[in-house]
């Protein structure tokens, strides 16, 4: 009788470990005549996935490069002269992101959002060109970017 429950559970143990191969296990197999697997979907999840490959989320940071252009630190002089280069710069070029920063105790202006280290030089190149005024504070300085 023992010999008897002792082959139903040895049997029954096989069974259950049997069943928890994985259904990619079972596909991997060489022999396996079953290895397809089709998924249906809308064209609409081909575009998100597509999106999301592409570009991250929006909101997201990345480094990256900003050209500076002004940066001091005396007090409210300092955030005066910073938002007046904001205005000069935004009414000049409609196209470019202009940043007041203020980090203590220091007021910045920065301009762009670059991925890449020659993009921002070449942005400076071309910001230079349209305002000379600001060739002696303009560099480019590594930042979190926006994508």
């Amino acid at each position: 009788m023992q010999r008897i429950i002792s082959l139903m559970a040895l049997s029954l143990l096989t069974l259950v470990l049997r069943a928890q191969v994985s259904v990619a296990d079972i596909l991997a197999e060489p022999n396996s005549k079953d290895n397809k697997v089709v998924v249906h979907h809308s064209d609409h999840i081909e575009e998100i996935v597509q999106a999301s490959v592409e570009q991250p989320a929006h909101g997201t940071t990345v480094d990256g490069f900003r050209l500076q252009i002004f940066y001091g630190n005396k007090g409210p002089k300092s955030r005066a002269r910073a938002y007046e280069i904001k205005e000069e710069i935004e009414s000049g070029s409609d196209r470019l992101d202009v940043y007041v920063i203020y980090s203590v105790p220091f007021w910045k202006v920065q301009v762009g959002n670059c991925l890449t280290r020659a993009e921002a030089n070449e942005l400076r190149k071309d910001f230079l060109e349209r305002f000379p005024d600001y060739s002696a504070e303009a560099y480019v300085v590594p930042v979190k970017i926006q994508r």
